[in-house]
């Protein structure tokens, strides 16, 4: 399939989530959902066309900083699905709950199985990406990119500050951050945007 194709044949899920505290269809009880099927070919060209644009501002920028801004990719970080020929590189905070939802319905699991994995964003995160993992027998990294329909999500740094003391630090969902609230509370004070802030700058003395 080629981009549109796969878009006309794939429509996706939007969700429209209802609970302020469930940002990643944690509650299964709280939301409504909606099924919107893009028919518009229009639509799609215009939203190509931007594509087209972003892809060549990257070319652009890469071209002007050369080698600096070359980063080490971790392969477990890539997501292969080779039915559909896309590859996905995860980033943190910029929407891939909502792409591994996706991911999920592209995958082999049983109905049932969705249904159990779909409304729990920690169940998301460890149980799809080892469906679509990028094996040693695979083509090699640049040649996977350009044979299939490679793609990543990106968002404003300071948005993704935001969004990630909202769900780890207010939300305080995921037990794995614990350790990091207490941190705060021990050194600061008490766990507020701008005490985590001050912990993102320690922290970046030695892991930056």
């Amino acid at each position: 399939l080629n981009s549109a194709e796969f878009r006309a044949s794939r429509p996706f899920h939007l969700v429209r989530v209802t609970s302020s505290v469930d940002r990643h269809l944690l509650n299964k009880a709280e939301y409504e959902e909606s099924i919107t099927t893009e028919t518009s070919r229009e639509g799609f060209q215009e939203w190509w066309s931007k594509q087209k644009q972003l892809k060549k501002r990257i070319q652009e920028t890469c071209q002007k900083f050369g080698p600096s801004l070359r980063k080490n990719i971790d392969q477990h970080e890539l997501m292969y699905d080779p039915q559909h020929e896309l590859l996905f590189c995860r980033n943190a905070k910029v929407g891939t709950t909502t792409w591994l939802t996706h991911f999920l319905h592209l995958s082999s699991l049983s109905e049932s199985e969705k249904n159990n994995t779909m409304f729990s964003s920690p169940k998301l995160h460890k149980n799809i990406p080892p469906l679509f993992k990028v094996l040693d027998d695979d083509l090699d990294m640049r040649t996977l990119a350009q044979s299939t329909t490679s793609f990543s999500m990106v968002r404003h740094p300071f948005e993704r500050l935001v969004s990630a003391y909202q769900d780890k630090m207010f939300d305080g969902l995921d037990p794995s951050y614990f350790k990091i609230r207490n941190f705060i509370i021990k050194k600061y004070g008490e766990v507020t945007f701008p005490n985590f802030i001050k912990l993102i700058l320690y922290k970046s003395q030695t892991k930056c």
